[in-house]
């Protein structure tokens, strides 16, 4: 959601993860969910709230939405295929690009380090951010992410995946909003 009003504004702001955690009538709230099944609830309801006027708490609840505090309005999404050098491109050029991945044991346990898991299944149940990308010299190309469990999780709220796994990258969605 960044990614795109960093298009518009030039500066990224907070999109509120917890209308989409409790407005969602196609995901699961806090047991999963995928980008692009998000954006079609946004296009719904008309647009999104921003994180300061519907703070992230969590856990899901009552949904509170209201028209009137909508920052953005959503006007659709565009999938991006399957393509590692398409997503490395269009990070760089637009920032942040929302994915579904499957969030194994192993990756609820996440501390540190480029995560690779050779059992993971590839059925999206978690969506996070893709925010850049680097290579290790030990364990090779990774993407920069940005999970939403609080910086408590990880590497200060970030995991370094391997290029690939856990299906990240075979869900890839941009949206387009209007101011």
């Amino acid at each position: 959601g960044q990614q795109v009003v960093r298009n518009f504004t030039k500066t990224l702001m907070p999109l509120s993860e917890q209308d989409l955690l409790d407005c969602s009538d196609v995901n699961w709230g806090c047991d999963g969910g995928t980008p692009s099944d998000a954006l079609d609830d946004v296009q719904t309801y008309g647009g999104i709230e921003g994180e300061k006027d519907y703070p992230y708490k969590a856990a899901s609840d009552k949904c509170l939405f209201k028209e009137n505090k909508i920052v953005m309005s959503d006007r659709g999404s565009v999938n991006l295929p399957h393509n590692e050098q398409l997503l490395k491109k269009t990070v760089a050029k637009y920032g942040p690009i929302a994915v579904a991945i499957y969030a194994s044991e192993r990756f609820i346990h996440y501390k540190s380090g480029v995560f690779s898991d050779p059992d993971c299944d590839y059925e999206p149940n978690h969506a996070v951010l893709i925010v850049g990308y680097g290579k290790d010299p030990e364990d090779g190309d990774y993407w920069i992410v940005k999970n939403s469990w609080s910086e408590a999780w990880g590497e200060k709220g970030y995991i370094r995946m391997n290029f690939w796994v856990c299906g990240i990258g075979l869900d890839s969605t941009i949206a387009k909003f209007d101011e």
